[in-house]
């Protein structure tokens, strides 16, 4: 089964929301950016969803343009991103030319398959 998480991500703030996802399940990421009030403009940019896992390992996840000019991207997240329980620290990097703009970190929460328990 394939689950479709929206977020609404101001790259000056702290995501405080909870994401929380199942160990063993497949995920699309649906995600706005901004910078405050004002959407980010990513033409001609890469987008990136990072991920740091518990153990330490990173996932980089490229992700689909929907609508560059209002900062609206699709993260079909790989598998192995979420395929170990416990908390990731996350972020979103966007890649245009030489430069980067980062998110703040947020976290995603893995809960244990419970098939494998």
């Amino acid at each position: 089964m394939t689950i479709t998480k929206t977020i609404q991500l101001d790259f000056l703030k702290s995501y405080v929301k909870s994401i929380e996802v199942r160990e063993g399940d497949t995920y699309i990421l649906d995600i706005h950016m901004s910078v405050s009030v004002f959407p980010i403009n990513i033409t001609d940019s890469v987008v990136i969803f990072y991920v740091k896992k518990p153990d330490g390992s990173v996932v980089i996840n490229p992700c689909a343009d929907l609508d560059s000019i209002v900062g609206h991207v699709q993260c079909d997240v790989k598998d192995e991103a979420f395929d170990m329980a416990g908390e990731l620290r996350c972020r979103m990097l966007i890649i245009k030319g030489g430069d980067e703009l980062r998110s703040m970190e947020f976290n995603v929460t893995v809960t244990a398959d419970e098939e494998e328990t």
